[in-house]
């Protein structure tokens, strides 16, 4: 699978190729690419070009992934950041504030938090100072913070009260939770691989210590010891990723190049080769050496880098594609990025590198965030060609599928339903079957398809008028959990609060029907009580009307057919009015007020309308060309010489064709 995170080493190359380039520049404009994933646009001014104008430089921040300057263009989906988009697309609520706060400002700090998965990018300063965080870990966020730590707007709320950590509007954002960098130790190091966490004292080796002299006391003391003591670990992997916090790539390299050629996969407790292998139990000890020896190297890489001693370069790796032949760039795709130089010896001269892996191919790059552009790039288009490939697939399965149901005997016994000859080409799609086949159900899916939208249509209309009959309700609805969330309330602690209050008989909590916050949407269940009266005095007089149409039915004549229509339009008007008095569930947008949402449900009504039209003129040109299509395969059946078959009329084989 490709490498499509950060770990903390990632972060701290691109932090230093960051504020090398960005620091000093000016915030231009934020834009979206989608709920996820934004494109901020930098300048730097001062004739930083040829051509004496300012330097603009092109960030993407994608939460929970990456961050990168980026010289491709991709797709924005408020009409900016390099890619194509509507005119009338709007940014997001999130886009809005971060461009309220941040915009026209100049970038003063790139910092790692600690030594996390965490940056902060620090525009403008005193009074007017903001922080704009990007977390890479788990699901990710992107906060925006004020000079004292307090958030404005974020992705993502999160709250952990066994931990007490709360991530939410108005509240400090908590620094102090993220860890710091410490240089591995040989005690550290021993400890780890044994499975000792970094810091961690054996507090019931202790207690079994102290309590040795006391006989009475000693067996409880022995279990007590036994059950405190932690798993070991079972790979060289596992041990250093639990008790150093260290990230599986880094292990196996540093692995590697102690000499252990099973990297992290290499089992505990770590041995020599077989040749040196003795009683003595100091045997390890020139293993741990040089494995405690390339983890140091990696701090003072990480040290280095910090400070500005160090230059980062970039490492892409691209793997063969499975079933893939040749050397050309379509037979690989990008597998992993690095801040670290590979293992293998890189040729210094040119710009690939060797492996001993035929289905692997390096690109080296001199800064790491040039590596990181021409890496996603490359994945991004990946993407969207297994995308295609996928829907062409999908496409040409269907179609086989069709195809396969029209499939039909060349020669048929008139007495048996078995073929004549049971060989691969005696059978072929008849043209006659098949086109004739093929006509009604072409008529069935566009009927089908022109239906559903008519269904969809409805059930917008439906919707728009139901929030009409009821906007003081749904509007005291949509204020109530918007307060709430204002006020900090938590997700769960919200759909608690409505479950009391529902049984506790308020109306309002009543109506809430499930909350989809996520998506900032709540669905509400409504129904139209205010045409209840009149509804029954039209069905009380189209009862009347009905009786009064039963006792003339012998001496109907000429207009039964306007009477006809007229009882049938009407019936059907009775039917919806009944289906309006039904409890429908409404999704509402808690950003928007009651006549907005209705607004917004009229106009999907308007669209789904719209496709009705072009739907049915569609089914026409379909229905006729399918018709067109086995009149012609029909005639030129039809026209065919008649050939002799094997059976006659009785099924005695002709001597004589």
């Amino acid at each position: 699978m490709p490498k499509q995170k950060f770990n903390n080493y990632d972060i701290r190359a691109e932090v230093a190729c960051l504020r090398a380039r960005l620091v000093g520049t000016w915030l231009t404009n934020v834009y979206d690419r989608d709920k996820t994933s934004f494109v901020f646009k930098f300048t730097r001014s001062g004739g930083a070009t040829e051509s004496g104008e300012g330097e603009k430089i092109n960030v993407v921040i994608e939460s929970g992934t990456r961050f990168h300057c980026t010289s491709h263009a991709r797709a924005s989906a408020s009409g900016g950041g390099g890619g194509k988009a509507s005119s009338t697309d709007q940014p997001s609520k999130f886009n809005a504030k971060l461009r309220m706060h941040l915009r026209g400002k100049r970038l003063n700090a790139i910092d790692q938090i600690g030594s996390d998965r965490a940056v902060d990018f620090t525009f403008s300063s005193g009074d007017t100072e903001h922080h704009l965080i990007v977390e890479l870990y788990a699901q990710g966020n992107v906060l925006l913070l004020d000079k004292d730590d307090v958030v404005l707007t974020l992705l993502r709320t999160h709250r952990d009260d066994d931990k007490g950590v709360k991530i939410l509007g108005n509240h400090r954002y908590p620094r102090e939770r993220f860890r710091t960098h410490k240089r591995v130790t040989l005690h550290d190091l021993e400890g780890a691989l044994v499975g000792r966490a970094r810091g961690e004292d054996t507090l019931a080796g202790a207690a079994a210590d102290s309590n040795s002299n006391s006989n009475s006391n000693s067996t409880a003391t022995d279990a007590a010891a036994a059950a405190a003591a932690p798993r070991a670990p079972a790979t060289l992997r596992e041990a250093l990723c639990k008790g150093l916090g260290q990230n599986p790539p880094l292990v196996d390299r540093a692995a590697k190049l102690a000499g252990l050629p099973m990297g992290g996969n290499t089992p505990l407790p770590l041995k020599e080769d077989s040749s040196s292998l003795n009683s003595n139990s100091n045997a390890t000890a020139p293993v741990v050496e040089r494995l405690l020896r390339q983890l140091s190297v990696l701090d003072d890489w990480f040290e280095g880098v910090g400070d500005g001693s160090a230059v980062p370069t970039g490492v892409v790796t691209r793997r063969r594609k499975p079933g893939a032949t040749g050397d050309d760039d379509d037979a690989f795709v990008v597998d992993d990025f690095s801040p670290l130089p590979p293992i293998d010896a890189i040729d210094s001269n040119a710009n690939s590198t060797a492996t001993d892996d035929d289905d692997a191919r390096v690109q080296a790059y001199e800064s790491f965030d040039d590596a990181l552009d021409a890496y996603f790039a490359s994945f991004e288009t990946q993407a969207a060609t297994r995308q295609r490939e996928r829907a062409e697939k999908a496409v040409v399965d269907r179609l086989e599928k069709v195809r396969s149901t029209h499939w039909v005997p060349r020669f048929q016994s008139r007495h048996t339903s078995t073929p004549f000859n049971a060989a691969s080409d005696a059978f072929q799609l008849h043209p006659d079957v098949a086109s004739y086949r093929t006509l009604p159900k072409v008529r069935k899916d566009q009927s089908q398809r022109a239906a559903a939208l008519e269904r969809e249509r409805e059930a917008d209309e439906l919707r728009a008028t139901l929030i009409e009959y009821n906007l003081e309700r749904v509007d005291v609805a949509l204020a109530a959990v918007n307060n709430a969330l204002a006020g900090g309330m938590g997700w769960g602690d919200l759909e608690i609060m409505i479950r009391e209050e529902t049984r506790a008989g308020n109306p309002v909590a009543g109506t809430i029907k499930s909350l989809d916050l996520a998506n900032n949407k709540i669905t509400v269940t409504l129904a139209n009580h205010l045409d209840d009266d009149e509804d029954d005095e039209d069905e009380e007089e189209e009862d009347g009307e009905d009786e009064d149409k039963d006792g003339d039915e012998d001496d109907a004549g000429e207009g039964d057919d306007e009477k006809s229509s007229e009882r049938k339009r009407k019936q059907q008007q009775k039917k919806l009015r009944r289906k309006r008095r039904k409890a429908v569930a409404v999704e509402l947008d808690l950003s928007l007020s009651a006549y907005a949402n209705a607004r917004t449900h009229f106009e999907k009504k308007k669209k789904h309308a719209t496709k009705h039209d072009k739907t049915l003129a569609q089914t026409e040109r379909a229905v006729a060309a399918a018709e067109k299509k086995a009149k012609a395969d029909f005639a030129r059946v039809r026209a065919r010489p008649t050939h002799w078959s094997p059976y006659d009329r009785v099924g005695v084989v002709n001597a004589d064709p």
